[in-house]
């Protein structure tokens, strides 16, 4: 099954001041690539072919910039605005006007990275209709995170929002897979003592149905958190040094892209020339150099 993509990049991005005093966090550098560009990597790779972007008004036009409209990675690209942010839950109301009918959504974090196996191409695999999925990875601080309990037969028993005595270190990663009927779910929800719209309600909501599922991403693989000072550090040295020792490109769209066959050489190319001397552009080019020798 095929979804489409709801992908969340606005908020005011507090953890990463000064930084973010005037630029959305999802411009910032994650080693060669602007953070936005991993988590997209992702949606191409999980088969999403109509994405929603939500962000911040000022934002709107250098986001266009960025990302067009989203046919140089053979996908539709929307931009709607978030006038203030009110919880994940949100960008479903937000997104409406974009979406298909009864087609499965995936939901996804701007600030957030995943690698390795069980990762893009898996969560589209993984996609039962009119179930949710929750993405989950064991973390060292879990008190930092949504905290999903599960037995041993992977039955959820607890959802808990950065709990002072966690029940597990499962960790809910920034990915989520819904049936379209989030959309009516998410209205049901009231605003936290914190003036917002919880992702753990809406979670609690399906669990209660006996809908939801929590998938334990595989060892291996990794989840990065880049919207914080110390995560997007992080990152960065991540993706260097992934990229340093296996030579190959980590959340990248364009190659994402063309791995998938979304688009062709010819269009990877004249990708790969819009970053003009880039090391980043340079990658590319060498992508469909080395398809040539085979």
């Amino acid at each position: 099954m095929k979804p489409q993509g709801i992908l969340l990049a606005g908020g005011l991005g507090t953890r990463l001041g000064p930084l973010t005093k005037s630029v959305n966090k999802h411009f910032l550098p994650i080693f060669d690539k602007p953070m936005i560009f991993y988590s997209i990597s992702t949606m191409l790779l999980a088969g999403v072919k109509s994405l929603t972007l939500i962000t911040n008004a000022e934002y709107i036009e250098l986001f266009r910039n960025l990302v067009g409209d989203g046919s140089q990675w053979g996908i539709q690209i929307n931009i709607a605005i978030q006038h203030s942010p009110e919880g994940i839950p949100q960008a479903f109301s937000i997104a409406e006007p974009y979406l298909e009918k009864d087609t499965h959504i995936m939901l996804g974090l701007g600030d957030n990275i995943l690698y390795g196996l069980g990762t893009g191409r898996s969560l589209s695999a993984n996609i039962i209709p009119g179930i949710t999925s929750i993405y989950c990875f064991s973390v060292s601080n879990p008190t930092d995170f949504g905290v999903v309990e599960i037995d041993h037969y992977g039955k959820i028993l607890s959802l808990e929002e950065k709990p002072l005595s966690p029940k597990g270190n499962l960790a809910i990663t920034g990915f989520y897979s819904f049936p379209y009927d989030a959309i009516d779910e998410s209205k049901k929800l009231v605003k936290s003592a914190r003036g917002e719209f919880e992702i753990i309600d809406l979670l609690r909501i399906y669990s209660s149905q006996e809908r939801l599922r929590a998938i334990v991403l595989p060892r291996g693989t990794a989840w990065l958190d880049a919207g914080s000072q110390e995560g997007l550090l992080e990152s960065s040295e991540f993706v260097h040094a992934l990229q340093k020792r296996q030579g190959l490109l980590v959340g990248s769209p364009d190659e994402a892209a063309w791995q998938i066959g979304n688009i062709d050489s010819e269009q990877l190319e004249l990708n790969a020339t819009k970053y003009g001397k880039s090391e980043y552009g340079a990658a590319l080019l060498a992508l469909i150099d080395g398809a040539k020798r085979f």
